[in-house]
């Protein structure tokens, strides 16, 4: 497998829609892109500097993404961290989780946090074998219900 992890493009915005709103479709919930999922709507197009999107391809084809926006207090968000159903299972979710650790380090971020559905267990999973620690639980107003984080 030849993964290549890149700065995401405004031409990737169409194919990690098609992905994350896959892939909440499978835990049957509606994708929501005036809400929840706006992030996924123009993704590859960050004009703020403190937002950086990057996208795993396999053979060229877009499988992944993830994105990392800085924040106060040198702790650094991760959000729109999906892989393509097809591609789960062989390590591109690490590579992944692993490229934006070492861009927030290099960076002077101490911190990293990430939200998540408790029903996402197979990233939940990914998070913990990491080293990521839950810290709290949250009200399910937004569909994100648990907080991780991972000290740098």
């Amino acid at each position: 497998m030849s993964l290549v992890i890149r700065r995401a493009e405004p031409s990737d915005g169409e194919k990690v829609q098609r992905f994350v709103f896959e892939i909440t479709r499978s835990y049957g919930l509606e994708p929501d892109p005036e809400g929840i999922d706006s992030d996924v709507m123009n993704y590859g197009e960050a004009n703020d500097c403190s937002v950086q999107q990057w996208v795993a391809e396999v053979s060229k084809v877009v499988v992944g993404s993830i994105a990392l926006i800085g924040g106060e207090n040198n702790v650094a968000h991760l959000a729109t961290f999906f892989v393509d159903l097809r591609f789960q299972g062989q390590g591109i979710g690490r590579a992944l989780l692993e490229h934006a650790v070492t861009v927030a380090q290099s960076e002077g971020y101490v911190q990293v946090e990430l939200e998540t559905r408790k029903n996402y267990k197979k990233a939940i999973h990914l998070y913990e074998s990491m080293g990521w620690v839950r810290v709290y639980s949250l009200p399910n107003s937004n569909g994100m219900d648990m907080t991780y984080s991972l000290s740098l």
